[in-house]
């Protein structure tokens, strides 16, 4: 089974993923590429298209609780890349996706609907990059 890796074009992703621009002052821009590689086997993943999104998240926990529902998590905001990273040619059902690098560039503009990073007790809002 191939991998798929988000890497920032600069800096280090070990906990957070780097950014340009400050959070409801200006636009935030996320750039990196998508790396594919091949397990032992080397067989390509077959697939139609690999877009990279960012979303907002908030979720309600239960008091004292840690694990959150999937019915009391909601999707704030979501903005995805400027074009698909990846797509297959027209004339096929799927494309084959070998080892390779797909540069990628997501914008998430300054009056958008979703808020910052925070934790409470019994609630959470957290940003996530998804390929």
């Amino acid at each position: 089974m191939p991998t798929c890796e988000l890497v920032p074009l600069l800096g280090n992703h070990a906990r957070w993923f780097p950014y340009h621009g400050a959070y409801g002052v200006t636009d935030v821009l996320l750039q990196g590429e998508v790396r594919i590689r091949l397990q032992e086997d080397n067989k390509p993943l077959k697939c139609t298209l690999i877009q990279v999104r960012v979303r907002c998240y908030e979720a309600e926990t239960p008091s004292g609780g840690i694990k959150m529902k999937r019915d009391k998590m909601n999707v704030v905001y979501e903005s995805y890349s400027d074009a698909p990273v990846w797509e297959k040619e027209p004339n096929q059902q799927f494309g084959e996706l070998a080892e390779t690098n797909h540069p990628f560039r997501v914008v998430i503009p300054r009056n958008n609907s979703g808020v910052s990073t925070v934790t409470y007790k019994t609630f959470r809002t957290w940003w996530q990059i998804e390929a």
